[in-house]
């Protein structure tokens, strides 16, 4: 599915797609927004910004938590390798994070 995704993102104007990193938007969201905003032709952030605010002020800090079995995690790097050298993930950086993950 995120093959034909990336196939079909080459067929579509620059202005009706925008890839952001969910590393990106959880470290620095009001930018990656503005970002997306841009990219989108959206128009001006400012306006959307004033309702975005309180909400990025009660989830700071928020921290996600995930347990992935090793098999799980073997099963994702094997399938997504390419997604992992497409975008410039360490792959085993990552698995090293989700064994981790695994064994609490």
């Amino acid at each position: 599915m995120f093959r034909a995704l990336l196939q079909a993102k080459e067929r579509l104007p620059a202005n009706r797609m925008c890839e952001v990193k969910y590393e990106d938007l959880v470290q620095n969201p009001e930018p990656a927004l503005r970002r997306i905003y841009s990219e989108l032709e959206l128009g001006e952030f400012d306006p959307a910004a004033a309702g975005v605010r309180p909400y990025l002020s009660e989830t700071q800090g928020h921290q996600t938590r995930t347990r992935v079995s090793a098999e799980d995690l073997a099963a994702v790097r094997d399938r997504w390798a390419f997604f992992y050298e497409r975008y410039g993930y360490n792959l085993r950086e990552s698995e090293d994070v989700g064994r981790a993950r695994a064994t609490k």
